[in-house]
């Protein structure tokens, strides 16, 4: 399950918007060479629910395990790691675009179909 942060900063948009969709099971997203000798803030606790518990970090291991995985990014399912599900780019395009004539019945159907056909 992956977590909408769009109205954690509870501030108005200004005239430009912009918003960032990343998970933080993607190795591309948030690699870094410093975990050759130090923890990536992404193994940091809490973790995010699709980083799974049991990883633990251990130096120059870490970095070429991320190597591998980077390797490998678009190979998981739909909604992990770099394979990134259209039904989780929706409250993004909505924020951003604010599309006239959709309300919650129509954007409850739309999600529906986004997760029916797993894009």
């Amino acid at each position: 399950m992956q977590r909408n942060e769009l109205h954690a900063a509870n501030t108005r948009w200004g005239p430009m918007r912009m918003v960032f969709l990343q998970y933080p099971s993607d190795p591309i997203v948030f690699f870094e060479t410093a975990s050759l000798w130090r923890p990536p803030s992404w193994m940091k606790h809490p973790r995010s629910p699709d980083v799974v518990p049991e990883i633990r970090w251990m130096p120059v291991v870490t970095f070429v395990q991320q190597i591998c995985d980077m390797m490998t990014a678009t190979t998981t399912p739909h909604g992990v790691g770099h394979v990134y599900a259209a039904v989780n780019y929706l409250d993004a395009w909505i924020a951003v675009t604010e599309p006239q004539g959709w309300d919650e019945e129509s954007l409850a159907r739309l999600r529906a179909w986004l997760n029916k056909h797993d894009l």
